[in-house]
């Protein structure tokens, strides 16, 4: 329980107080103050304590006091403290209801607004629902904020994937080789656009090697006449055997070819003219000879041809072509290195055609001679075979060459360009995709929204838990507060009380029920709808403010522990309205811990006194002494007595008798006319309507208007209202007896005297 406001320094116009004896709060306490006396400073530090809201207080620094600001508080026998800019010891349960109840929680000057409908959604669902709606809310906010990141990282990598789908690009695996591959599909484009051209461009045509028999260049030129003479001699000796039965044939043949074949024998030197068989051989053997010639000459023009130098040099030109064509193919396929030296190959047959030539002609020249090849020769001869055996082999890979080359023909033929720059976006893609930054983003990408997927499948629970623990309380609030709706008298209902999430926090939003239409509280967004700031009057809005408080305290709070403070509830409430405030601050003293009531209307404060039946309340004052304030007890008996008739008396004497209080009698001039006027017409008259709006009333009332009876007193109270005008609702700091003139007192005073003694 609060006990005692025990010290206030630098807050407001409490610049230094020090409570004195008997300023105690008791379970039901009625604190009056004077607009501007610091009854609304009292309620902010008890609403800084609630929030542990030091600014609230910081903004509220008394002005010219440089020294920290100090509050100390009773509260159940211990010394509660406010230093250093923060409260040393947390508030009990306390439920406050003054203007920024109101403004916070039910409306402001626009209406009711997402912000109010959040905090009377906190007030309402107790301490085991803001836990369920603050772990929510938790949630929410690291959900935006792992949101964010996921928008950041996808809006980077927009930049990146290009037309691509993200979800595509991030699943692209990373590939072996990629900048290869992203070659080869560059070819193969390229190859695709100029299909035309790879479908008509000729093969390499494969050359064909002619190697060079040495050996049987070797064989030409050691053959000789011997060997043709011994054939003539073996048929010689053939023709000898059968004609001159072998004797002694052989040998003298033998003798005669040693000899050499003359005219003249060469055993007996006769001439040898006319001898058949001498002719016969002489025949034969000449035969041979110019068969062996013939036969050299023909052999020399094929092994000529084989070393034929413009074969040779067509064979060196279509390795060039072969080569250059290769070269052409290579910018569409992949082609194994494929090299001759054409220069090494050219020169090798242009030795080699030398050589031979040159041994060819020397054995024309001496056909039965035998012709030696010299090493040097020899060896340019195996160099140009060599030579040889490289252009067959790569004969063979250029053969190798014109498949591959006809299956990629094929393949370019049923190829789609279409399908060729699809992959190669995707492999230049993949290659992005896989590169360290852009690598690490997307991994911190998929990261995120894992956790989002976590935090969103944590989000539907903690609702549902929410959901699940507000539905019955909302339903039973709704209840609750048109409940106190009727009791107070009020036209109107609210509607279902619905949880809402809408913006990413819960809040609760209601409707007005009038005249069996259904009106939306939130701000209006179509033009000419209508709206509640305009739908309700001020007494009305302040009754839903009050019955949203009193049915709030309904919903599942320990009133038992709890402090309740009422600071001006009765604020443009009508009479009716103010009988059951006052009942049902009467009700809140029996089930709460401790009810606070603050109020500047001393005679409410009083009704509340009358009308409380648990024990007696403690009444204090707030009072403005030059520019400070500070709390004393009061004496709301005599303070709240009917003071008409006190009033009227005096100001009788003062006429009469000259002898009075001037300050004092000035003073009682309108809240005596303020009386009267409200028991001549106490239905047009309310206990808060003041002398100025009661003459506007009577100015305005039409011919039909019970007020139309009071014009004729019109021009009388418009003087003195403002004669009196420096007096309304409070004392005037600048009077003092001698800034009065008592002869112009006494003709107000009189003129007052007499309007509230007319029958």
């Amino acid at each position: 329980m609060l006990e005692k406001f025990v010290a206030i320094e630098g807050v407001g116009s409490f610049d230094s107080f020090k409570a004195p004896g008997r300023t105690t709060f008791t379970k039901l306490s009625l604190v009056f103050g004077e607009n501007g006396a610091g009854k609304t400073t009292l309620v902010s530090i008890l609403r800084s304590w609630k929030d542990g809201s030091a600014a609230l207080l910081e903004e509220r620094r008394t002005l010219g006091v440089t020294t920290p600001q100090k509050v100390q508080l009773l509260e159940s026998a211990a010394l509660c403290s406010f230093s250093g800019g923060k409260w040393q010891r947390p508030c009990p349960p306390l439920e406050i209801f003054d203007e920024t109840y109101v403004e916070e929680n039910v409306y402001g000057e626009a209406g009711i607004n997402v912000g109010n409908r959040r905090s009377l959604y906190q007030v309402v669902l107790g301490k085991t629902g803001n836990e369920l709606r603050i772990r929510l809310v938790d949630i929410d906010r690291k959900s935006r904020a792992i949101a964010k990141i996921v928008t950041e990282c996808e809006r980077e990598l927009g930049h990146v994937h290009g037309q691509m789908p993200l979800e595509t690009f991030l699943r692209l695996e990373q590939t072996k080789d990629i900048d290869d591959e992203i070659e080869k599909t560059e070819a193969r484009l390229r190859a695709v656009s100029q299909a035309e051209q790879i479908r008509t461009h000729s093969l390499p045509e494969v050359p064909e090697a002619q190697p060079f028999d040495i050996d049987a260049l070797r064989a030409f030129l050691s053959s000789s006449i011997s060997t043709v003479a011994a054939n003539a001699a073996e048929l010689v000796r053939d023709h000898a055997e059968h004609r001159l039965d072998g004797k002694d044939s052989s040998q003298w043949l033998a003798t005669g070819v040693g000899f050499g074949i003359e005219d003249d024998c060469p055993f007996c030197r006769l001439s040898t003219s006319g001898n058949p068989l001498i002719d016969a051989y002489k025949d034969y053997f000449s035969q041979a000879y110019a068969e062996f010639e013939t036969a050299t000459r023909e052999q020399a023009k094929g092994i000529l041809d084989s070393v034929d130098l413009a074969k040779m040099q067509q064979m060196v030109g279509n390795t060039k072509l072969a080569l250059a064509n290769i070269e052409w193919w290579k910018q569409h396929l992949e082609c194994e290195a494929l090299e001759l030296d054409t220069i090494a190959l050219l020169s090798a047959a242009r030795d080699a055609h030398r050589i031979v030539h040159d041994l060819v002609e020397a054995k024309l020249r001496a056909v039965l001679s035998v012709i030696d090849i010299e090493a040097s020769d020899l060896a340019s001869l195996q160099q140009f075979n060599k030579q040889m055996d490289e252009l067959a082999e790569f004969a063979k890979r250029v053969n190798v060459l014109r498949r591959r080359i006809q299956i990629f023909q094929l393949e370019i033929e049923r190829s789609d360009a279409t399908n060729a720059s699809e992959q190669l976006l995707r492999l230049r893609a993949t290659k992005q995709r896989h590169e360290q930054q852009c690598d690490n983003l997307c991994k911190r990408l998929q990261s995120a929204r894992r956790i989002k997927n976590r935090l969103s499948d944590r989000k539907a629970r903690a609702r549902d838990s929410l959901q699940e623990y507000s539905a019955d309380l909302l339903g039973r609030y709704q209840q609750g507060i048109n409940a106190y709706l009727q009791r107070f008298g009020a036209s109107y209902r609210v509607g279902p009380v619905a949880e809402d999430h809408a913006g990413g926090q819960p809040s609760c939003k209601f409707s007005i029920e009038l005249r069996g239409k259904t009106v939306r509280t939130e701000t209006a967004d179509k033009p000419g709808e209508v709206r509640f700031k305009t739908l309700l009057s001020s007494g009305d809005k302040r009754t839903l403010a009050l019955a949203l408080f009193l049915a709030s305290l309904d919903t599942g709070k320990a009133l038992a522990d709890t402090i309740v403070l009422l600071d001006d509830p009765m604020t443009s409430l009508d009479q009716a309205r103010e009988l059951q405030t006052i009942k049902q601050c009467e009700h809140l003293a029996q089930r709460c811990r401790q009810v606070l009531v603050f109020s500047h209307d001393p005679l409410f404060l009083r009704e509340v006194w009358d009308s409380s039946r648990t024990e007696t309340p403690t009444a204090l004052k707030v009072h403005l002494r030059g520019a400070s304030s500070g709390i004393e007890p009061w004496d709301i008996v005599s303070d709240t007595a009917p003071k008409f008739y006190t009033q009227l008396y005096a100001i009788k004497q003062f006429i009469e008798t000259g002898n009075g209080d001037l300050i004092a009698i000035r003073r009682m001039l309108r809240p005596l006319l303020e009386t009267w006027l409200r028991h001549r017409r106490p239905t047009h008259f309310g206990p808060k309507e003041w002398l100025g709006g009661m003459i506007d009333a009577i100015r305005s009332a039409g011919p039909g208007s019970s007020l139309a009876k009071l014009l004729p007193y019109l021009s009388d109270l418009s003087d003195i209202n403002d004669y009196t005008k420096d007096e309304h609702h409070g004392s005037n700091p600048g009077d003092s007896a001698s800034t009065i003139n008592a002869s112009q007192l006494a003709t107000y005073a009189k003129l007052t005297l007499d309007l509230v003694t007319e029958s």
